[in-house]
């Protein structure tokens, strides 16, 4: 079984009602949406794209950007924690 890092975790949890009676609350279902990480690569994409591109020739070196700043910030956060 492998250890959920803090960049793994969901970003916003939430739950949800499902009913089957009249619209009274009958079971929760959990859901995950997407994690920490991809939030933060997806802040510094936007991020990268509203910058005339930032520079980049191509989308595949700018998502490997955006995927390194958020695993700084991650581990950044971490050693904050210690």
């Amino acid at each position: 079984m492998s250890m959920k890092t803090n960049g793994d975790m969901p970003a916003m949890p939430f739950e949800e009602v499902r009913s089957r009676f009249q619209g009274l609350p009958d079971k929760w279902a959990n859901h995950c949406g997407l994690t920490k990480r991809e939030m933060m690569a997806m802040a510094a994409m936007q991020g990268l794209l509203t910058n005339s591109g930032g520079g980049y020739s191509d989308y595949k070196h700018m998502a490997q950007d955006a995927v390194t700043a958020a695993d700084t910030l991650l581990a950044e956060l971490e050693h904050k924690n210690e």
